[in-house]
């Protein structure tokens, strides 16, 4: 998704043709897709909402194949990135999720990822959205097709999981890797990013992170740090002294557990 955005910069109308390989490459896996069809011209940002609210594992094949003009060329692209950012326990091996002994991550990959994702133009609105999305119709197929979000982190109908402050998250599911979770959080000026891996049963990952986003926001607050130290740096060069160079630490903020002030800080 990131990758694409990166690559659209905010021209999401292009249009894209649907190969055989994004199509039959996911025959008989019984994952989840959007029924496309080999040869159907659909539009980008379809396919972005179609794998990011229903997992279309079939839009994901077209996605790579945008990137990296084909799916393995895609995977190369997200590799790449993956170094780039230094997720160290990721590789990828393809672009959907699906079961691959090659294909892994960690908790702190994923968080990473997610802070650079957050950074590309268009992403936090695919990732954020709520409402449905509707895909029209195409060369191929003439009806309609909504894509709804079940996060019920972020659905009213839900008190139990509900939660005001989250705003984006992706979920995810295999029989090998469980309910996983990605969610974006932001409350009085504090944004946070929760992973959650390997939980059992599918509503285990809503709990789960609710839990720990609630506890982070109830114990920890953004404190302003400054430093007025000023350290004076001799400079050389030619053979002599040139003068001194006053340098002073930058001000910042930092999140702290309740309990600690600005005092507490060494900076």
């Amino acid at each position: 998704l990131a990758l694409a955005l990166e690559k659209a910069q905010g021209q999401l109308d292009t249009e894209l043709t649907v190969s055989y390989d994004a199509v039959h490459s996911l025959y008989k896996t019984g994952s989840s897709h959007i029924a496309l069809q080999e040869g159907e011209v659909v539009r980008l940002e379809d396919m972005l909402y179609a794998a990011e609210i229903v997992s279309a594992n079939d839009s994901a094949n077209v996605l790579a194949e945008y990137i990296g003009g084909t799916i393995e060329g895609g995977v190369q692209a997200m590799n790449q990135k993956a170094a780039e950012l230094g997720l160290t326990g990721t590789h990828y091996a393809n672009p959907h999720g699906l079961q691959d002994d090659a294909h892994y991550t960690t908790a702190r990959d994923m968080a990473l990822l997610t802070r650079w994702a957050l950074q590309q133009p268009g992403f936090q609105e695919v990732f954020c959205r709520t409402e449905t999305w509707t895909m029209q119709p195409t060369n191929k197929q003439q009806q309609e097709r909504p894509f709804s979000i079940k996060d019920w982190l972020r659905l009213g109908g839900s008190k139990k999981y509900y939660r005001a402050y989250v705003k984006g998250s992706k979920t995810g599911f295999t029989n090998e890797a469980a309910n996983t979770m990605v969610a974006y959080a932001e409350q009085d000026g504090i944004r946070l990013i929760c992973v959650v891996l390997k939980s059992p049963r599918k509503y285990d990952k809503f709990t789960d992170v609710g839990t720990l986003l609630d506890y982070c926001y109830e114990n920890f607050s953004r404190v302003s740090y400054q430093d007025n130290t000023s350290l004076a740096v001799p400079v050389a060069g030619g053979g002599g002294t040139l003068g001194e160079m006053h340098v002073a630490p930058a001000a910042g903020t930092v999140l702290l557990y309740n309990g600690l002030t600005a005092a507490d800080i060494q900076v």
